[in-house]
């Protein structure tokens, strides 16, 4: 006897070898199938077998657990995660640490310790860690931005992983960060990184060193392999293949690669009172160029103030920060932004 079996909308009987016969990677929702025999002299049975059932998507579970690097020094915490296709690597305040996505042994070390090798000016006063995983050229990417000698020495100091195991080592630059803008020192702060296989994007705040207030949103397109070396992706010298100042009345730009050729800037801010702009911008990796920014208007939706939050389970009063936005995402043709802001009333 042998069977063959139509599985939902299929029209060609498939075979089954032997008696059992085993389904997988369906997908969620309805499914039917029918079953047919065939005895050794040929005869189909007239009425095939049938039967109907869901697939349902299983609870979401904790695969693996990671005790992670902890400093209480600072709050809110300054933290930085990436994930690549063995390990994990994550940044907190003034440690580094990553480890195998089984669990395994973390390499744990300060943040000091590590950029080291830049020399004493350029890793003194490290902050604001931020990190992620180039797919494309199977890199680990992290920053952080160092300002010394009253923020007068400004640098963001960048490592790349020499694989996808971060365990085989790093290349380690530094950029310039001390920018004269409109006549005035300015030095960074609050840098983002992202990237797309091709360059790797930083956008950060500058802000005047010696009056108030902030210049603007500093973009910088590093090349990976541009350069003198090979690029910083082969430990050469990192070269800076455009870059832009964002008026400061545009308030702080982050940065977020697209899928598509696209590189993706936005900011949001109050024009008066509690009525909230988004500003809009692309940079078209092809051409190396930055387009024309737009603007969308959020209405009246932030009543200003101090921004706290209350931690969950104590009484600790937490700094939100402002209604400036805080971090990008592009996916499925859609770019996602967050900001906090106190609702009206």
């Amino acid at each position: 006897m042998s069977y063959a079996y139509r599985l939902d909308a299929a029209t060609i009987w498939t075979a089954v070898t032997g008696s059992t016969l085993t389904l997988s990677g369906l997908a969620n929702g309805s499914h039917a199938i029918q079953v047919q025999a065939t005895d050794a002299a040929g005869n189909v049975s007239g009425s095939p077998a049938s039967y109907n059932w869901s697939v349902t998507p299983s609870a979401a579970q904790i695969e693996t657990q990671f005790s992670g690097p902890s400093v209480t020094s600072t709050y809110p915490p300054n933290n930085g995660l990436a994930v690549g296709p063995n390990n994990v690597v994550m940044m907190e305040g003034s440690r580094i640490e990553w480890t195998n996505l089984a669990g395994g042994s973390p390499v744990l070390q300060s943040v000091y310790n590590f950029f080291s090798p830049l020399g004493a000016a350029a890793a003194s006063s490290l902050n604001h860690p931020r990190c992620v995983y180039d797919s494309v050229n199977q890199r680990y990417i992290m920053i952080m931005d160092n300002s010394a000698s009253g923020h007068t020495i400004s640098n963001i100091d960048i490592a790349v992983s020499k694989d996808s195991n971060p365990n085989d080592g790093w290349y380690l630059a530094s950029l310039n960060t001390s920018l004269t803008i409109n006549g005035q020192l300015t030095s960074a702060d609050s840098p983002m990184v992202s990237v797309d296989g091709t360059n790797i994007y930083i956008t950060a705040s500058q802000y005047n060193v010696n009056v108030s207030g902030l210049a603007g949103t500093e973009c910088w397109v590093i090349g990976d392999t541009a350069g003198a070396g090979g690029g910083i992706y082969n430990g050469g010298t990192p070269t800076v293949v455009a870059n832009q100042i964002t008026p400061s009345t545009q308030s702080i730009f982050k940065v977020v690669a697209g899928n598509n050729g696209k590189i993706y800037y936005a900011s949001d801010y109050s024009t008066s009172g509690s009525q909230v702009v988004v500003t809009l911008q692309t940079y078209d990796a092809a051409t190396n160029t930055f387009g024309p920014a737009s603007t969308i208007s959020l209405g009246n939706i932030d009543q200003g103030g101090a921004y706290t939050a209350q931690q969950l389970g104590t009484s600790l009063l937490l700094d939100a920060g402002d209604k400036r936005t805080r971090n990008l995402a592009y996916a499925n043709g859609f770019l996602y932004g967050v900001a906090e802001v106190k609702p009206i009333g």
